[in-house]
């Protein structure tokens, strides 16, 4: 099984301010560290929060709702 290097990324999950920036290899290539990453529909935060979820999810309600409004009319 081969990884794809470029779609491979890191979150460091962890409650304090700031982390130790360490670098991690996969076969020799350095992988991105994020904050935020989404897999299968699930939004992960570095800091193990549900806010940005909760934002996203409160806003997507809204432009749903805008939407089926416009297509009612």
């Amino acid at each position: 099984m081969q990884v794809n290097i470029n779609k491979t990324k890191v979150v460091v999950f962890s409650k304090k301010r700031k982390h130790n920036q360490h670098k991690l290899y996969l076969e020799g290539n350095i992988l991105e560290e994020v904050a935020d990453y989404k897999y299968l529909g699930i939004d992960f935060n570095k800091n193990l929060s549900w806010n940005g979820v909760e934002r996203k999810e409160f806003w997507g309600g809204w432009k749903a709702l805008y939407a089926f409004q416009n297509r009612c009319r």
